[in-house]
């Protein structure tokens, strides 16, 4: 769409950027307002917010209104990134169910995608004769999503302790949580990397596909495809004996190595391929997530969950300007491969890092320090 609007490829990266650095700015402050009032209108707010980026798109088809419409956009993505697991967690806690919350979360992300795939499967056909009625849908599809969260959600207890005092005091007590637990972080960077690689990645999609002149009705098919293997991968995730943050990353890497055969595929053989990419990206993301909201023990839970959207944002930002500009000069098959190999790259100086930080600990006696930190931090450092 934004194509046969006339932007170019580096075009098409800079909205992008704009949309993740409305997220950047937004991210951490959305979060420390969720850990203050009620994290179910957030939600509803968050959807009624991106229903007005699509508005947006239909009346503006141009560069300035994209721009515009990804604003909006990403100001309702602050809001529910980090509201919708918090929410969540909390959901589950006073049923004593916590230790479902990858089974639950994911089952979440899966139907979520079932919904994006049946619409990419329709979308490509519909797009064909032009884009009002995917965009009249897409302003319609959100409003749906805002009245099931108003009839079908009750808002539960927060867990984590009393809430701050006052919104400074909240966002300092996230900050300093993550800033004071080194497996905390960890699971942050590994979250942040595997979201914003795999996100990215899946923005670009269908330059990849139409450059090599698949029809609109095939890219959707192909996408849906993508999805409907994403979709396994999510709701299926907690099935996986993942026990470290260094093995999901092992697993992450191997996905991101199976890129490496973009260049030499074609056509539904590559959709298979860039679909199970998807859904090995997505149980490491499930695995992850649900290590992090494990590991989290205040009251500032969304504001921590924020700190690894904010992550991810920002790392989206340099990934879209790489691939962008790549694709500027060479192909967006070379954006691919060139991103694969960076993930790579990281994933293995992460692993590196995280084994040489926890021999170091053994080294210095700090294993059997953790007696006074609370349940689930000490379980999440064993498993690290």
């Amino acid at each position: 769409m934004m194509g046969d609007a006339g932007v170019t490829p580096v075009g098409l990266s800079t909205l992008f950027v704009i949309w993740s650095a409305t997220v950047v700015a937004l991210e951490v402050p959305s979060g420390g307002l969720a850990d203050r009032v009620s994290r179910k209108w957030l939600l509803v707010i968050a959807n009624l917010t991106q229903s007005a980026a699509f508005a947006c798109w239909l009346l503006y088809p141009s560069y300035w209104g994209f721009a515009c419409g990804f604003i909006i956009w990403g100001a309702g993505s602050s809001l529910a990134s980090g509201t919708t697991e918090s929410l969540l967690h909390d959901i589950l806690q006073p049923h004593k169910r916590g230790s479902e919350f990858e089974k639950m979360y994911g089952r979440g992300v899966a139907a979520r995608n079932a919904g994006v795939a049946v619409a990419l499967a329709l979308g490509g056909w519909a797009a064909v004769s032009g884009y009002s009625l995917p965009l009249i849908l897409s302003c319609c599809a959100p409003f749906v999503a805002a009245l099931i969260v108003v009839l079908g959600i009750s808002e539960p207890p927060r867990s984590g302790g009393p809430v701050q005092p006052n919104y400074r005091k909240t966002l300092v007590a996230g900050l300093n949580e993550v800033r004071g637990n080194i497996h905390l972080i960890r699971i942050l960077v590994s979250l942040t990397l595997v979201v914003a690689v795999y996100g990215t990645l899946d923005e670009y999609l269908g330059p990849l596909l139409a450059e090599q002149h698949i029809t609109l009705a095939d890219i959707g098919l192909i996408y849906a495809f993508c999805l409907v293997a994403r979709i396994a991968g999510t709701a299926q995730a907690y099935r996986f004996c993942v026990q470290k943050t260094s093995q999901g990353l092992q697993l992450f890497a191997c996905a991101c190595a199976l890129l490496f055969a973009v260049p030499f595929l074609t056509g539904y053989t590559l959709g298979v391929l860039l679909a199970v990419f998807s859904g090995v990206s997505a149980i490491v993301e499930v695995i992850l997530q649900g290590r992090l909201q494990r590991a989290i023990a205040g009251s500032a839970r969304a504001t921590i969950t924020s700190v690894a959207g904010m992550g991810e944002d920002l790392l989206a930002i340099g990934l879209f300007l790489l691939i962008g500009f790549t694709a500027g000069v060479y192909t967006w098959t070379t954006g691919f491969v060139a991103t694969a190999c960076l993930s790579i790259v990281a994933s293995i100086l992460l692993i590196v890092h995280f084994k040489g930080s926890v021999k170091r600990s053994d080294r210095d006696g700090d294993g059997d320090r953790d007696g006074d930190r609370p349940t689930a931090q000490t379980n999440a450092l064993s498993e690290d």
